[in-house]
């Protein structure tokens, strides 16, 4: 009997044993009934600000991945530091009170807009200062112009906190001198706040389980952009579409169908504004819900391509009726990548996703500036080329 209880007690210990090799070698760790993967911090990151009343909490991770937690004061100057090749560094300050922007604007002269950076410091900074829109120092230099950040600041890159507090920075700075800065919703901002871990770099998942001590990846990401944190309080006051005297900026593109919903661009705005963050199967009000879905502005690629088997590419008269929904007379989109910032329907939408390089001032980055009511594509070097 003895013997019997010592073989089973040996096996039982080998079972455990190849177990937890397993679970070494995969870096997998056990969360109730779900296989949560481990994730790896990777350097300089933050820094994450949380909104205690009148203090905030500051988290921050240094080159050696240590995590570094510290309280501060609302009007303190907090640093960025960008571990990339050339170290750039920039400092921002909290503003006093996040608000929401108007949904239209009258004409304006000069606007520039680029979109889909997906974490791409590099791309943007590049864009920006050789056009002439921020100075060498990441300061706000383009006067009384506008700046449109037409979706998809964050996932997939390597800088994404850097890339939303340059933005944050540059909102405020902008005002000061009559400027503005646009920041429309895309769809990976929603999936990011909703805790979609599809599309973020290792690090970001790892920074958000060590913030909120959530092993579940889904629920620590949207801890990171929870209401209580300043980005994610921030992105939470953006608009999904707006129009600037009569072009329309939207991420992904205007569907007939949505067209047939009769939404005003503040319908539009209010409904997506409140379900930032939910899964679209816990939405329950139908026509809301289409906004979330494949012919909402957040995803619908008919303006550029047929998608799948789901739906075609849709007529220029279907688009002339959507430009006469909104009396508009141009629609700039992005999500789907182009070549190159291009026109399409005869000019009347603009399409400006396209691959961005990594590197610094190569020439190939692309955005569109709109001088005077003409369109240009312009590149990181400042060249610029008419659109036809």
């Amino acid at each position: 009997m003895y013997k019997k209880r010592n073989r089973i007690n040996q096996t039982i210990a080998l079972l455990l044993s190849s177990i937890a090799l397993f679970l070494f070698t995969h870096s997998i760790v056990l969360c109730g009934d779900n296989e949560i993967e481990e994730y790896s911090l990777d350097g300089i990151d933050g820094p994450y600000i949380f909104n205690q009343n009148s203090a905030v909490r500051i988290y921050e991770i240094n080159e050696n991945n240590e995590l570094h937690v510290r309280e501060a004061a609302h009007t303190d100057s907090f640093m960025v530091i960008v571990p990339n090749e050339t170290n750039d560094t920039f400092y921002f300050t909290l503003q006093d009170r996040l608000k929401i922007y108007p949904a239209c604007y009258p004409n304006i002269e000069r606007i520039f807009a680029v979109s889909d950076i997906e974490g791409n410091f590099n791309a943007l900074v590049s864009l920006l200062q050789g056009n002439g829109i921020i100075d060498e120092n990441f300061n706000w230099a383009f006067s009384d112009g506008h700046l449109v950040v037409n979706g998809d600041l964050v996932d997939r890159g390597e800088f994404v906190t850097p890339v939303l507090w340059l933005i944050y920075k540059l909102e405020q700075e902008a005002l000061v001198q009559n400027g503005m800065v646009h920041v429309i919703i895309g769809n990976h901002e929603n999936m990011d706040l909703k805790g979609r871990i599809d599309y973020a770099q290792d690090k970001y998942i790892a920074a958000a389980q060590k913030i909120s001590k959530k092993d579940n990846p889904v629920e620590a990401l949207k801890n990171l952009f929870s209401k209580d944190s300043e980005l994610g309080a921030w992105l939470r006051t953006k608009n999904s579409i707006e129009k600037i005297g009569d072009i329309i900026f939207v991420h992904a593109g205007l569907s007939p169908q949505l067209i047939d919903h009769d939404f005003s661009f503040n319908q539009i705005n209010d409904s997506i504004r409140a379900y930032l963050g939910f899964q679209t199967s816990d939405i329950k009000n139908n026509v809301t819900r289409f906004l979330f879905r494949s012919f909402g502005p957040l995803w619908f690629r008919g303006m550029v391509m047929d998608y799948k088997d789901y739906y075609t590419k849709i007529t220029e008269g279907q688009v002339d009726s959507i430009l006469a929904s909104y009396n508009a007379s141009n629609i700039v989109i992005s999500h789907t990548i182009v070549d190159s910032v291009s026109a399409d329907y005869n000019g009347k939408v603009i399409r400006i996703d396209v691959h961005q390089p990594e590197e610094k001032n190569t020439g190939n980055a692309q955005a569109l500036l709109i001088d005077d009511n003409v369109f240009y594509r312009v590149n990181d070097l400042g060249i610029k080329e008419k659109l036809h």
